[in-house]
């Protein structure tokens, strides 16, 4: 029975162990199937001892017109190498800058930049083949929209420009530089004067270059010179004298005056050698590098000296001086002392109290003012042909527009022409002061009667003095004798 067990145990070893080779046999590939898996995927050869010439590399220098362009990612130099006919994969790419100090990399570059590659078969690094691999900066177009033309104004004008072609979030580092015709910006400064600018772009960051403008908007901003109002103030002069014209200007942007002017608009008018008014006086030039200038008309008044009139109703003339409204413009007339109107203007005198009983208004002129007025506040009246009595003393009374009358004592007379000054013109009073002359004479006759009266007084104190005096010297005398007759 114990052997029974035993040969039983080893069939059982034995049909194990045969079970265990058909599966294993089960699992190993037929020839068909290693054929097929090899031309699905490359795999390394075994080749046995490299040599260079059993290889064959298979690509394109990626520079030129097959350079790439940046985007952001890594981009790879694609090669294909065979050996024996089959594709061989056990291979190194690695890359560098050029100019750069680096070692090289297998990690495939993202920047924009020329790179020499290098592909070697890794069981002999003595063989490889070299090329070169350009990724070019990516061009960014910038946008132009809106206004181009602007009117200085003192404040920073800009083109609306908007950057096409960044990838993701990268800092494109645009910088934008205005240049003028007449002013040289830095980078980044906005135009604020009066000029025509060229819009200029540079990318900063070496992954991108400026690739032109698009849009509606030239790249030009034009800023045109704002406008200044140039005018002369109202000038009055009298005849003779040379204005001097103050020009204002106005209509400056905020922060400007008359600073921002290189040379003032002047006026050159040679009409002020007549008497009259002149509405067309206009100054002209000056110059400012942001302003054009405009010009208004302002007054030139040119007064009047003198005046004159004949005197109607006589052969008299009668003259003002001062200075006047260069429209002054008067008559005058003689009033009959007798006549009713005469009569009532000199009751108009004695109303105010100007006339004494026996004074006597000997000329009435009244002057009709036609137009304008005296400027000046004293005036110098003349008229000719008039007689006056030697003998007495004159005054005259002005009495203007107004009523206001006034004395006036002052006066010259000389060949039958009478001259005075007056602070009013108006109707003239020559008044014949009689009072003042008899006051004169009885004061003389009354002087005259004192000095008889003491030249009498003097003679009588004289012949007494003198009386007196005789008698004393004979008294004198007699005495004398009776002093020597006692002797």
């Amino acid at each position: 029975m114990y052997k029974t067990k035993s040969l039983l145990g080893i069939c059982l070893a034995f049909v194990t162990v045969l079970v265990l080779a058909l599966a294993l046999v089960a699992t190993i590939p037929s020839a068909s199937q290693i054929t097929a898996e090899a031309s699905s995927e490359p795999q390394p050869l075994d080749v046995g001892v490299l040599n260079p010439n059993d290889f064959v590399f298979e690509y394109v220098a990626l520079t030129g017109n097959n350079a790439l362009t940046y985007n952001g990612k890594q981009q790879y130099f694609s090669v294909k190498v065979t050996a024996f006919g089959s594709e061989y994969i056990d291979y190194t790419i690695t890359y560098k800058l050029v100019g750069s100090s680096e070692e090289p990399t297998e990690t495939a570059p993202i920047n924009a930049g020329t790179y020499d590659v290098k592909i070697t078969i890794n069981e002999d690094t003595a063989i490889y083949k070299e090329s070169r691999m350009e990724i070019l900066p990516k061009p960014i177009e910038l946008r132009l929209s809106g206004a181009n033309e602007f009117v200085y104004e003192n404040r920073e004008y800009s083109l609306n420009v908007s950057a096409l072609g960044a990838v993701g979030m990268d800092d494109i580092g645009l910088e934008l530089t205005y240049v003028g015709n007449k002013h040289a910006l830095e980078v980044g400064a906005l135009p604020v004067d009066a000029d025509t600018y060229t819009l200029q772009a540079v990318c900063t960051n070496p992954n991108y270059k400026f690739g032109g403008f698009t849009g509606s908007t030239v790249n030009e901003l034009e800023i045109t010179k704002g406008t200044l109002t140039a005018k002369a103030k109202d000038v009055t002069i009298k005849l003779g004298e040379t204005p001097t014209f103050e020009v204002e200007v106005v209509g400056f942007a905020e922060g400007d005056d008359n600073t921002c002017i290189k040379s003032m608009p002047t006026v050159n008018f040679g009409g002020y050698d007549t008497v009259g008014k002149f509405s067309h006086v206009k100054p002209s030039g000056g110059s400012t590098d942001n302003y054009n200038f405009v010009y208004q008309e302002s007054t030139l008044t040119v007064n009047k000296l003198e005046a004159q009139s004949a005197v109607q109703g006589t052969s008299s003339n009668l003259s003002v001086k001062g200075v006047f409204n260069h429209n002054f413009e008067f008559d005058a007339r003689f009033v009959e002392i007798k006549s009713d109107e005469g009569k009532k203007m000199i009751e108009s005198v004695e109303e105010r109290g100007m006339l004494i009983i026996i004074d006597d208004i000997e000329y009435i002129y009244d002057m009709n003012i036609k137009a304008g007025d005296a400027v000046s506040d004293l005036v110098e009246i003349k008229i000719d042909n008039v007689t006056l009595d030697r003998y007495y003393n004159y005054s005259i009374i002005v009495v203007n527009e107004a009523g206001i009358a006034t004395e006036i004592t002052k006066y010259n007379y000389k060949d039958g022409i009478l001259t005075f000054n007056s602070y009013d013109v108006g109707t003239i009073y020559v008044v014949c002061e009689k009072f003042e002359f008899i006051v004169w004479v009885v004061g003389g006759c009354v002087g005259i009667v004192v000095i008889i009266l003491f030249v009498i007084f003097t003679r009588i104190k004289y012949v007494s003095e003198k009386r007196q005096i005789d008698a004393q010297n004979k008294q004198k005398k007699r005495n004398k004798k009776e002093t020597l007759r006692v002797r």
